[in-house]
Order: C-alpha cells, then sequence, then structure tokens
C-alpha cells in the first residue's frame, strides 16, 4: 500500500488539474459567447441608429476583451450623443490597449481645445508628451503640435505695472509655507504675501523676512522685533546696527561690531562671529577670523571652511537643505552636515524650490538638482533657478522663460526677472520699470 500512495496522489493531482482545464476552458467559451452575443446585439441597436443601447452592448464587450478599434469606435458613437464623459473614457480605454499610438491622445487633445478647458489641455497635452515620447508612430508634425501647444498654453502670462519702488527677492522658509517678499514704497519698506498681497504696510525704514511670528524692522533709527500684530516684542539690551530673521529659536544681531544671537526670551549669547546669518534646516552661515562657514544649533561649526557662503536677502543660505560655498574661484554645493554634494561651479544661485538650481559650469550655465547632478546645458547669457517648472533665462541682453526640457516658454522681454515662487509671481522690469510678472499655473 504504501508503494501504491504516491501513484495515487500523483493520479489525483491529475484529475484535479484536468478538472482545473475544464473549467477554465468552460468560462473561456463562457466569455467567447458573452462577448459575441454583445457585440451582435451592439451592431443591432447601431444599424437601427439606437446609439444610447449601442455604447452599452459595446462596453460591455470591451470589459470583457479590450479591443483598440472597438474602443475608437465606441468613442465616436459618444460623440454622436454628445456625452463626453463617455467619448474622453472609451479614448482611455483605446489608449491602454495601445498606448503608443498617438490617434487617440490627439483626439482627446483636439477635445479639450475645442471646449476652452485649458487645465484639462495641459495635463493632456503632458500626458501625449510622456507617453509618446518613445512612440515610432509619432510624426515630427505632432511632435511639433504638442511643443507648440504647450508654449501657447505656459507662455500665457499677465505683466502689470508694480506700485513699489524697489523689492528684494521671494523667500519659502525651509521651502514650506508661504514666501515673502520685502518691497519698498515712498522710501518705506514692508512685506507682501506669496500672491503679492500685503501682509505689512511700507512703514518701517528697514524689515526682514518674517518668521515663527516675528518681524525684523527698524523704525525710528532703532532695530527691533515686533510681533504680526505690529507690537514690539523683541529688542536688545544694547541698541543693534544690524538684525536678521528668526530661525530655530533666535534671530542674528550685530552690536558693538560683533555678530552674535538672541532669541524668543531676548537672551544674547556668542558675540563673536563678523557676520552671522540666520538659521534655515538647521544651520546657519557665519564669518570668523575671515573665514566662513556653518554652524549647527550649538553654535558648533559644521562642515569646511570657505572663502565665501552664498547667503540670500535675508541672510539665509540653506532654505531647501543645501549650501553653495566659495573656495578659491569655484563654488561647491554642500549638505547640512557639510559633505560635498557637488563643485566646479562658476557662479551659482541659490534654490528657488525643490527644482533644479542655475549653477555657471565650464563657462555655461546649466542647472543642479538637490543631489547634485547637471541637467539642463544651455547656452545662455545668465539664469536664475527653477520653480513651478520655470527658470528665467538671459538672451540677446533680455530676460525670459525656459520650460524644464529647456524650451522658451516666456519670450525675452525683460530687463531683469527673478525667480517665480510657488504661487507662479515673479518680479520683473520691463521698459516701465519694476513690474510684477504672474505665470498661468496649470494643476
Amino acid at each position: 500500500m504504501k508503494r501504491l500512495l504516491p501513484l495515487i496522489v500523483l493520479l489525483v493531482m491529475c484529475a484535479m488539474l484536468l478538472v482545473s482545464w475544464s473549467n477554465i476552458s468552460a468560462t473561456r467559451t463562457e466569455v467567447a459567447e458573452k462577448y459575441k452575443s454583445l457585440m451582435a446585439q451592439g451592431e443591432l441597436y447601431e444599424e437601427k441608429r439606437i446609439y444610447i443601447d449601442a455604447v452599452k452592448q459595446y462596453d460591455a464587450a470591451l470589459k470583457l476583451r479590450p479591443d483598440y478599434q472597438l474602443a475608437l469606435h465606441v468613442s465616436e458613437l459618444y460623440s454622436e450623443l454628445k456625452n463626453d464623459k463617455g467619448y474622453i473614457n472609451s479614448l482611455d480605454t483605446a489608449i491602454s490597449c495601445d498606448p503608443l499610438n498617438p490617434e487617440p491622445y490627439f483626439k482627446i487633445i483636439d477635445f479639450y481645445k475645442d471646449e476652452g478647458e485649458s487645465d484639462k489641455l495641459y495635463r493632456a497635452l503632458l500626458r501625449a508628451k510622456e507617453a509618446l515620447s518613445a512612440s515610432d508612430q509619432m510624426t515630427d508634425e505632432q511632435k511639433k503640435r504638442i511643443r507648440t501647444e504647450l508654449q501657447l498654453l505656459l507662455g500665457d502670462i499677465t505683466v502689470y505695472h508694480a506700485t513699489y519702488e524697489s523689492c528684494s527677492g521671494f523667500h519659502r522658509y525651509e521651502g514650506k509655507g508661504s514666501s515673502y517678499i520685502k518691497v519698498c514704497v515712498e522710501g518705506k519698506y514692508g512685506l507682501l504675501d506669496a500672491k503679492m498681497n500685503k501682509y505689512m504696510e511700507p512703514t518701517t525704514e528697514d524689515c526682514g523676512y518674517p518668521n515663527g511670528g516675528l518681524i525684523p524692522i527698524r523704525k525710528n533709527g532703532e532695530y527691533y522685533f515686533i510681533d504680526t500684530a505690529g507690537h514690539r516684542k523683541i529688542v536688545s539690551d544694547k541698541p543693534a546696527s544690524v538684525i536678521g530673521s528668526f530661525g530655530g529659536g533666535v534671530a542674528p544681531l550685530q552690536v558693538d561690531g560683533k555678530y552674535g544671537y538672541i532669541d524668543t526670551k531676548m537672551r544674547e549669547s556668542h558675540y563673536e562671529y563678523e557676520f552671522a546669518g540666520s538659521f534655515e534646516k538647521g544651520i546657519a552661515p557665519v564669518k570668523q577670523n575671515g573665514k566662513w562657514f556653518v554652524i549647527n544649533k550649538q553654535f558648533q561649526p559644521v562642515g569646511p571652511n570657505f572663502d565665501e557662503i552664498l547667503v540670500d536677502e535675508y541672510g539665509y543660505c540653506s532654505p531647501y537643505g543645501v549650501y553653495f560655498g566659495k573656495s578659491g574661484n569655484t563654488w561647491g554645493m554642500y549638505s547640512t552636515a557639510g559633505a560635498k554634494i557637488a563643485d566646479g561651479f562658476e557662479e551659482v544661485r541659490q534654490f528657488a524650490s525643490n527644482q533644479p538650481a542655475a549653477v555657471k559650469k565650464d563657462g555655461k550655465w546649466c542647472f543642479v538638482t538637490l543631489s547634485g547632478e547637471i541637467v539642463l546645458e544651455t547656452e545662455y547669457e545668465d539664469a536664475d533657478s527653477f520653480s513651478i517648472g520655470y527658470a528665467p533665462v538671459l538672451k540677446n541682453g533680455l530676460w525670459g522663460c525656459i520650460d524644464r526640457e529647456g524650451e522658451i516658454i516666456v519670450n525675452p522681454q525683460f530687463k531683469q526677472l527673478s525667480a517665480f515662487n510657488e504661487e507662479g509671481y515673479a518680479i520683473g522690469e520691463n521698459a516701465e520699470g519694476l513690474c510684477t510678472v504672474v505665470i498661468r499655473q496649470y494643476k
């Protein structure tokens, strides 16, 4: 009996396998018959021009057996029925059947363009551009059309004259929340938020970046901090000649020619620097004995020394977790722990977002990612960093914008142009003077 046991097990397994194959075969036959019936019923309805019922049969058939040509045909019937949702869904089904065929992509593009739905048109164009990049069915004319349509959409900008006399750049603390910009009106300084709405009226002799509910200002010749309601809040023991913005619970200030730090309880310390910047992402730039380096929140040096560290208008150097330090004639990019990420840059621009920053290497402007990868080498005369997918570039003495592929999106037309903030605003200068440039964003 023991000898027969393996044979019995094998016979049982074979029997189960035969039953399984039989069931699969029966199921396939059932599906085929169901598909055939649905198609026949759909064709009958279509012949009688009862399209509303024909598409129901065809849609059910497509669920059983997806087919590119049938999906395209169904889209035409939905078009006859003026059923926009059904039309787009059937074209999506066609795409799932043949992802590299341009036809359904361009039908969707044409539909959204005819309907004037710019946001959906933008998404459809990006989808086609990405999905068909490896397609050998795409014609040069179709590729050109996608580029042209995107340029028309993204180049849709609004420019209006600015009522301020000067401005500092946008800053977004640690890349979160709203960015702010300092502006000057009739010799007085104030702040605007990311949508260029007034955050603090221009009534001070100077001001800095608002952070932690505190704003550094100078009024009547005195430097101190106010809260967002405008109340006097933090004042140094001795008159400060410079104060910076808060970060990590402290702010830099200069007293008696030396830089140190003050906290929210007005405790002052570390008056030992020739320059001190604001903390961001756990580090702050300082200068001591002619050398620059960054310090951590314990005021300990981190990483190497430099001849210079790139600091923005508000004293920050690391909004997105990296900073640029210069040694000799070249700049390097470093992590907040002081590790070198990339180097060999002749000029650098601070990151305006998580997208690549403008750097000059080997005489050409290109862009570097946060991980140190060089992307998009260009022939432009100058450049600024990417944000929301756009980067300002200088061509023939005028500034315009490129997209992430390097295509000109905004034709060069400005004497100056800043990097865009998260809401699509930049500060420029045209023939009339300072202006605000608003670039349309698509979701």
